[in-house]
């Protein structure tokens, strides 16, 4: 992430912040299964 994203000047993220944000993540089972389940969303 840009030093000058507007998330990056945040003291801290939530899920609405990234819920439209296209995320880079590993391919391990337990990644892909439990960050929707932290988002919220099914």
């Amino acid at each position: 992430m840009r030093r000058d994203d507007p998330l990056a000047l945040k003291g801290f993220i939530t899920a609405d912040d990234i819920l439209s944000l296209p995320l880079i993540l590993a391919r391990r089972a337990i990644a892909i299964n439990e960050i929707p389940s932290w988002l919220g969303v099914p």
